[in-house]
């Protein structure tokens, strides 16, 4: 699963091209805006005759992103520049494991809840699913870890905590 507004920057090409590798073939969800119809043509045409497996509900409202996040087996995030990732922590929430590059904050957000891999590189990000569909126990483990990292690290409670700390350092 991918979700986002989706422009160049958020490399769906490279994912594309390793969608197109992953064998068993599995199905892919893209949710979310497409910045226009020629970037989605683009894309498409990458993931040739594995398009068939792509599944795009579009825009997703908010309070259906935990169904759509829960039913993954992993979300990837091909991002080649990244802000704080919030997808990623929510996905991480829902006990998903991730597969991201590590670009901008992404290790940050990501922490032990899923794998990172170089940008650009769509041999690794093709190892990395397949290995991740083809190992439940590990799927579990890292969902796990995962949600127990952004519970303590990025809580609201945790987050106000953090803010009156650092204003008591500024006192």
């Amino acid at each position: 699963m991918f979700t986002g507004f989706i422009t160049p920057r958020k490399g769906l090409e490279f994912l594309a091209e390793a969608f197109s590798m992953i064998e068993p073939s599995p199905h892919l969800i893209i949710g979310g805006k497409w910045r226009d119809n020629k970037y989605r043509e683009k894309i498409f045409k990458i993931f040739g005759s594995k398009s068939s497996k792509v599944i795009e509900p579009g825009y997703i409202p908010i309070n259906l992103l935990p169904t759509y996040y829960s039913m993954a087996d992993v979300y990837v995030s091909r991002s080649l520049l990244e802000g704080f990732g919030l997808p990623l922590a929510e996905v991480l929430a829902c006990e998903t494991p991730v597969v991201a590059t590590d670009a901008g904050s992404s290790a940050e957000v990501v922490g032990p809840g899923g794998i990172l891999v170089p940008p650009r590189n769509p041999k690794a990000l093709t190892d990395t699913i397949s290995y991740l569909l083809n190992n439940n126990s590990l799927r579990h483990e890292l969902g796990k870890k995962g949600r127990d990292y952004i519970v303590n690290n990025f809580s609201l409670k945790t987050m106000v905590k953090s803010v009156l700390d650092a204003y008591k350092f500024f006192k």
